[in-house]
């Protein structure tokens, strides 16, 4: 996707790829990985189309801290 990734419609058209790519593999939901700020995005977009959606799995990317 050649757009901001910041930009709500960018998160949508992801949401719909993954969607279509679930939907040609015939799984039953699909796990999408997103940082906070994007997953943000995702989830209120996913919030907003609760039947299209409703089978991708948004989970937040979680960077571990080092402690020296």
């Amino acid at each position: 996707i050649n757009a901001p990734a910041t930009n709500m419609t960018t998160v949508h058209e992801i949401l719909v790829r993954s969607k279509s790519i679930k939907d040609s593999l015939q799984l039953k939901s699909i796990s999408l990985v997103f940082d906070q700020a994007l997953y943000m995005k995702a989830t209120k977009i996913r919030w907003k189309y609760p039947e299209t959606f409703s089978e991708c799995a948004l989970f937040i990317h979680s960077v571990p801290f080092s402690q020296s």
